[in-house]
């Protein structure tokens, strides 16, 4: 134990964000033990996530965080304001929170599609963990087809095969 979590202070920020957003980043691990983290300060991080496909764990100190911040995170790995948005939601990230030895840190504050979502990104396939987060989070429920309403007749066709390919993976992964 090391005293008490130091705060990131705002160059240090923006260091790790650019560093995330670099396509040439191979980082998978961002480990920043006793360092408290406020919701400011994920959003910028989190913005640099949204296309980052190699960070799978970041540990942190989550206590300073509110449900803003717990909202940013949830929004990170499972965007669900569209189906595109959802698709193109980091699939990569598995781990968040204050404890690297566990694959997740519960946290109440944190919504339980935020778990769901950090345990689907778990599987390789990034293509089916995409899928499994668009059926899940916009069909499932009661089979909600209104986003199809505008969308081209061959587009709905490929829409309707990949979610049975999905709904396929999901039973093989009970």
């Amino acid at each position: 134990d090391i005293g008490q979590p130091m705060d990131l202070s705002s160059d240090a920020i923006i260091a790790i964000s650019t560093l995330l957003q670099n396509q040439e980043c191979k980082i998978e691990g961002l480990v920043l033990r006793q360092t408290r983290i406020y919701d400011e300060s994920l959003a910028q991080i989190s913005l640099s996530l949204q296309k980052n496909v190699t960070l799978r764990e970041f540990i942190v100190d989550t206590k300073s965080l509110t449900n803003t911040g717990w909202d940013i995170m949830s929004s990170l790995v499972c965007n669900t304001s569209s189906i595109n948005s959802t698709y193109s939601s980091n699939h990569t990230l598995y781990k968040f929170g204050p404890n690297i030895s566990k694959r997740v840190q519960f946290d109440l504050r944190a919504d339980f599609k935020f778990y769901r979502s950090l345990k689907m990104n778990e599987l390789a396939d990034k293509k089916i963990v995409a899928r499994m987060k668009v059926v899940e989070n916009h069909f499932a429920r009661n089979l909600n087809f209104d986003p199809f309403i505008d969308m081209q007749p061959t587009l709905v066709v490929h829409s309707l095969r990949c979610m049975h390919e999905t709904f396929e993976a999901i039973h093989e992964q009970r």
